[in-house]
């Protein structure tokens, strides 16, 4: 104890802080390590993961576009009677030409069937190199009626998959085909005719798998339900080998033949060496896909960040030892005197003179400090009694001004509408006594909802009047406006006449029509809502953006139209809620509140607002908010009963969601089942039609379908912010044509036509309407 005494202050403050940072250095490594451990694990589990679901994906996208091809050529053939083999080979051709995943298609007829003349008639054209080969089948050396894809296709009565085969046919190929059977009408009775099969290779198959793997540096594999393999890096395994029967799998085996999902360890077939390997069920079949890492690979990380925080660790205590002890023995000399000089200051003793005034360091300027603090204190005593009257004052009358702006904004919203079939809330939260946000909503007739948040420039009484002047005049000149471009033209207008402050207003409004839930919106640089549709996730509503209001009277503004179906939500809100900060001056941010509204997507919008409002709250606690908060909420109960909205992206995989919700609306109208593949199969040759060629490749979009029940009928509408194009004015397919020479989606075009009553096409504004009207047959 003697010896401490003894040492400096600038050792002892050296020592001490070098002392306390190692024990913090060891405990956050300690902490740090075992995170960033269980961090980079689960990072592991994820990468594995997603490329097993990249590959479930891509498998199911080919799978489902085979059968898709399938059920095509099954209603091409059973509607058009074709009985020419060159009218089959054009049709045929073209098929596989426009669907890479297709190896071949065959159309195989019954004996006698095609021909009274013929026993067999099976036009088949399959892909060879780059280019479609066509020929027949049929006959002594190949009996197709004996083969599995055609006799077990015939006696089921149903579509079916078959094993993996190689023929006389595939030239060595190992392939998969979907068959699927077609029949004749026979007075009352539907009589076989025959089967239409579509064909997948397994070199494709293990193409498709590779790539998602191959960018880990893995490999992966297919099983089927029976644990054979179906596809393999290693050519003696595939077709040939079964998982039951390696030891080394056995762990994982009978939770890829069940169909379940998981992770195991072991020592990898191939190299030998431990290995992960990442398992899933394909949805759209029986098979399994399994996808194979090195230990080592998925690892590495971990060992290296323990290397690198142990190093750094040691540099940054020795580097902090010296910098502490040279940077003490400097600054406590001169402040022995400045302690003894504040001291009297402290007493009351404003006229003691301080040291160390010239320095230009830190005691320097806190000497400075001192002195500048005599002087002050005594024009400080003499001013505080009336500057507390003043402050009051000033208090008491924003406190009225922040009592009139919250009387301007709805006290409580609940259900809204002409049907009573909008539930909405909403919240104003100033940064000030007295803030510029907005939110209102009312209703503009029967049909008809009008809901609106703004954001002034600007904050004080000045901002809450031009809020309010703003508001006056959105309630008085709504009504008898369709849209919602024209009311923004009129108030910006209004705004630049009475704005003498140079603010500016940001604004996004819109028009719900709660009878048909189109929701019709405008957006005058304000931040973009976020939509909440049931079944997906939350994403920013796009679209009818302009410039803020009260800048260039001649600004033009455009609108957006969105369907919303029953549950979906629509939240509003201004930048307060993603421009809060917190103690380190991190935005709460769009990631935040996206995160926040996926936490529960189906409570109600006042459960909603709250929980936003409390997530930026504790988000920015300890912190005096900068910015007001304007909330609104509403979300469709419920829209006519002789409707159904439907809204998907423009991804293939998301087509087949259409006629499944569609299922329910058909099954309530009694439709019958020719009546129902009909229209099912016209808006998806449609929609399919839509994502493939009016997009840019690679953008998102979103496409809205309606169905609706009149007077006997069905109406399909289709509406897309694509590219415009008319598909009733568009030319029949010529199937006499080469494919290169016939224009895009001409055959599907014409079965459209066929398959419904009236096609009718219009471009509104930047969206394409397509209407498919269809008498209902029961």
């Amino acid at each position: 104890m003697r010896m401490l005494k003894k040492i400096g202050l600038t050792v002892k403050l050296s020592l001490a802080v070098i002392a306390g940072s190692l024990l913090i250095y060891l405990l956050v490594f300690g902490i740090g390590y075992s995170f960033v451990n269980r961090i980079l694990y689960k990072n592991v589990k994820d990468v594995g993961n997603n490329v097993v679901i990249s590959a479930c994906d891509r498998i199911d996208e080919v799978v489902d576009e085979v059968r898709r091809v399938t059920k095509l050529m099954e209603l091409v053939v059973r509607r058009y009677r074709l009985d020419d083999k060159d009218d089959f080979f054009n049709i045929l051709k073209a098929v596989v030409s426009s669907n890479k995943d297709v190896f071949g298609i065959s159309v195989s007829y019954g004996p006698y069937l095609a021909d009274k003349n013929e026993r067999y008639f099976s036009p088949y054209c399959y892909r060879e190199v780059d280019d479609a080969t066509c020929t027949m089948l049929g006959g002594k050396d190949y009996d197709y009626f004996k083969t599995a894809w055609y006799k077990d296709t015939k006696e089921s009565g149903s579509s079916l998959w078959t094993d993996a085969y190689t023929d006389a046919t595939t030239g060595g190929i190992y392939i998969l085909s979907h068959s699927a059977p077609f029949y004749r009408k026979a007075g009352d009775k539907m009589e076989f005719e025959g089967v239409v099969s579509a064909d997948i290779s397994l070199d494709r198959l293990q193409n498709i798998i590779s790539k998602a793997a191959g960018k880990n540096d893995g490999y992966a594999f297919l099983v089927s339900k029976n644990g054979g393999f179906i596809t393999f890096p290693e050519p003696s395994f595939a077709n040939k080998k079964n998982i039951n029967d390696i030891p080394s799998m056995k762990s994982m085996a009978a939770g890829m033949t069940s169909g379940e999902t998981g992770i195991a360890g072991f020592d990898d077939i191939i190299t030998g060496e431990s290995s992960w390997i990442f398992y899933a069920p394909v949805s759209l079949s029986d098979w399994s896909i399994g996808v194979v890492f090195k230990e080592k690979d998925l690892l590495s990380n971990i060992l290296y960040i323990a290397h690198r925080m142990i190093a750094l660790g040691l540099v940054g205590m020795i580097a902090l030892f010296f910098a502490v002890f040279f940077i003490s023995r400097r600054m406590v000399k001169p402040l022995n005197a400045l302690t003894v000089a504040a001291g009297e200051v402290a007493k009351g003793d404003l006229e003691t003179k301080l040291p160390a005034l010239d320095r230009r360091d830190e005691i320097g300027a806190l000497a400075r400090s001192f002195a500048g603090m005599q002087g002050d204190l005594k024009q400080y005593i003499a001013e505080l009694s009336g500057s507390i009257k003043a402050k009051e004052r000033i208090t008491n009358e924003l406190k009225i001004a922040h009592d009139v702006q919250q009387s301007l904004v709805p006290m409580e919203l609940n259900i809204v509408g002409g049907m009573n079939n909008v539930e909405a809330c909403g919240m104003l939260v100033p940064a000030l006594e007295v803030g510029g946000d907005l939110f209102d909503c009312f209703e503009m007739d029967e049909k008809h909802t009008f809901f609106v948040v703004g954001d002034v420039s600007d904050k004080g009484v000045h901002a809450a009047f031009m809020m309010a002047v703003v508001q006056t005049l959105l309630r008085g000149l709504s009504k008898g406006l369709t849209h919602p471009d024209e009311l923004l033209k009129i108030i910006n207008r209004e705004v630049i006449t009475r704005n003498n402050r140079s603010m500016f207003i940001t604004l996004f409004c819109g028009m719900l029509n709660s009878g048909t839930g189109r929701f019709r919106f405008a957006n005058a640089g304000h931040v973009a809502p976020v939509i909440i549709r049931k079944g997906a996730e939350p994403a920013f509503l796009k679209g009818g953006e302009g410039k803020v209001l009260g800048v260039d009277r001649d600004a033009g503004f455009k609108w957006s139209s969105i369907m919303l179906s029953p549950g979906d939500k629509i939240l509003m809100y201004t930048d307060g809620v993603t421009e809060a900060i917190d103690t380190k001056n991190r935005l709460f941010g769009e990631e935040r509140l996206i995160e926040e509204l996926s936490k529960d997507p189906r409570s109600s919008p006042k459960k909603t607002v709250e929980c936003v409002l409390s997530a930026v709250k504790d988000h920015a606690k300890g912190v005096e908010p900068s910015d007001d908060i304007a909330l609104l909420c509403f979300k469709l109960l419920f829209c006519d009963g002789n409707r159904l909205n439907i809204s998907i992206n423009n991804d293939i995989s998301e087509v087949r969601k259409v006629s499944a919700l569609a299922a329910g609306f058909y099954s309530r109208l009694h439709c019958g089942g020719e009546f129902v593949n009909e229209l099912d199969l016209a808006i998806e040759e449609t929609v399919v039609n839509i994502i493939k060629f009016a997009f840019e490749s690679g953008s998102k979009h979103t496409i809205d379908i309606s169905l609706v029940h009149k007077d006997g009928k069905i109406t399909a509408t289709i509406i897309d912010d694509g590219k415009s194009f008319d598909p009733v004015k568009a030319s029949p397919s010529d199937l006499s044509l080469e494919i290169n020479e016939r224009p895009i989606g001409g055959l599907g075009i014409e079965l459209v036509k066929k398959m419904t009553d009236v096609v009718e096409y219009a471009r509104a504004g930047d969206f394409n309407r397509l209407t498919l009207i269809k008498k209902i047959k029961r």
